[in-house]
């Protein structure tokens, strides 16, 4: 159940993550 859990965390902060990384690189350009 914590796995669980983890999982979704963990894939909701590797969201966020790439659309600041796509945001940073956009910004740049």
């Amino acid at each position: 159940m914590n796995k669980h859990m983890y999982r979704i965390l963990f894939n909701q902060a590797r969201q966020m993550l790439m659309v600041v990384a796509e945001i940073a690189t956009a910004g740049q350009g």
